[in-house]
């Protein structure tokens, strides 16, 4: 099997573990429906992207680019990143390694009722 057709092959076999974890919120669903569409197209990205970040990320260690400390590190930087500006779209709510805590219940209310969150 020529390299191609082998990585074709096992992005399929990812692809079905996304097919089970949907299950998991979905129940048994039709593939023609939009929230299973929906859900396939948020796994498979992630799911590639993760494979796709590691190989890349493996072949700039190998070669001496990049250090795994260094590595580490931007991670951290980015995650921190992020997190700052998650945090600036959701006032309300504070993110921490345990959890998360509602500083405003007042806001997250009005923020749920707004976005016709689901009861």
């Amino acid at each position: 099997m020529d390299l191609q057709k082998r990585l074709t092959a096992l992005l399929q076999s990812v692809r079905q573990a996304g097919r089970a974890q949907i299950g998991r919120v979905l129940g048994t669903v039709e593939s023609t429906r939009g929230n299973y569409k929906t859900w396939i197209d948020l796994l498979e990205r992630s799911y590639f992207l993760r494979v796709e970040v590691n190989a890349l990320l493996g072949l700039l260690v190998d070669k001496g680019i990049v250090t795994h400390d260094e590595w580490l590190q931007r991670l951290v930087d980015e995650l921190e990143a992020y997190l700052k500006d998650l945090s600036s779209q959701w006032p309300e709510l504070e993110f921490t390694e345990v959890g998360m805590t509602i500083k405003d219940t007042k806001a997250f209310a009005k923020r749920m009722a707004d976005e016709r969150w689901p009861e």
